[in-house]
């Protein structure tokens, strides 16, 4: 660990050994203006091709061994022993892009009101494409779900805050601590450049795979949580006026319903819309 340390790098680690050099080697290559750490959770591995990697890391980087116990309890375990103001949680499969990563955290360092900084990704694997992520809106986040990747810059007073990560999901740990972090009113910004390489491939081993299989299991737990007081006019209006804006079927909806509303009923009943609703 270098001496006043900003960023801590938190990746938890399970059975993903033959994809770890590639993520510790991206995040390597990225020039990063701030000192930082790497934190690596050793979630209860077998694999033994994954601890001979881990054994290498030993004297460069923190390596914290626990029982499997999910990612969320993987998080929570590295973050309670960083170091850095700012905190980075970081998939074992997946690859910093460019120096992205540095120019996230130069925004951060130099606007300090920011709590909470995320961007966009490209998805590599068996599938390829862009993911963009979209301007932040409050309701969005809590009820349309989760737009913000988990790998997202953060200050650590926000994990402190939130009592960390929900060990109780093996799914959405990330949108449910979003979310709460949204009922608080932290600031967040958005950073459209894509910040990260996501993996996602169908072999066993990729940690989308895994998270894949579980997505319904948390959904009513994390919306559980959520207080009725945050569903109040003003947030839905600006739910409504920032989805229109951005959306331009959304826009399409919108002035049939008003202008235009038995056509409106026409495609909603042959099934163009699928409710009413004109935000979704």
């Amino acid at each position: 660990m270098k001496e006043n340390t900003i960023l801590s790098i938190v990746v938890p680690v399970f059975n993903s050994g033959v994809y770890l050099n590639e993520t510790i080697k991206s995040i390597k290559e990225v020039n990063f203006s701030y000192p930082y750490e790497v934190i690596l959770v050793n979630d209860g591995s077998t694999d033994q091709t994954t601890l001979n990697i881990l054994d290498q890391y030993k004297n460069e980087y923190t390596i914290i061994n626990q029982e499997n116990g999910g990612a969320a309890k993987a998080r929570n375990r590295g973050i309670f022993h960083a170091k850095g103001q700012y905190i980075l949680p970081f998939d074992s499969d997946d690859i910093m892009n460019g120096n992205y990563y540095d120019l996230a955290l130069q925004i951060m360092m130099n606007d300090k009101s920011i709590d909470i900084l995320y961007g966009d990704y490209w998805v590599f694997g068996s599938e390829n494409r862009y993911n963009k992520s979209s301007n932040y809106n409050r309701l969005r986040l809590i009820h349309s779900g989760c737009f913000l990747p988990s790998s997202s810059i953060y200050k650590k007073c926000v994990w402190e805050d939130n009592g960390g990560y929900d060990i109780n999901l093996s799914y959405a740990e990330d949108w449910d601590f979003w979310s709460r972090s949204a009922v608080v009113d932290y600031k967040f910004f958005y950073f459209n450049k894509p910040l990260f390489k996501y993996r996602r491939i169908y072999d066993g081993k990729s940690l989308s795979q895994t998270k894949a299989n579980k997505h319904n299991e948390a959904i009513k737990i994390l919306k559980s949580k959520i207080p009725a007081s945050v569903f109040n006019q003003e947030t839905i209006s600006d739910y409504v006026v920032q989805s229109v804006r951005e959306n331009r079927k959304l826009k399409i909806k919108l002035l049939l319903r008003i202008f235009f509303p038995r056509l409106f009923d026409y495609l909603k009943k042959n099934k163009l819309f699928p409710n009413g609703i004109v935000v979704e």
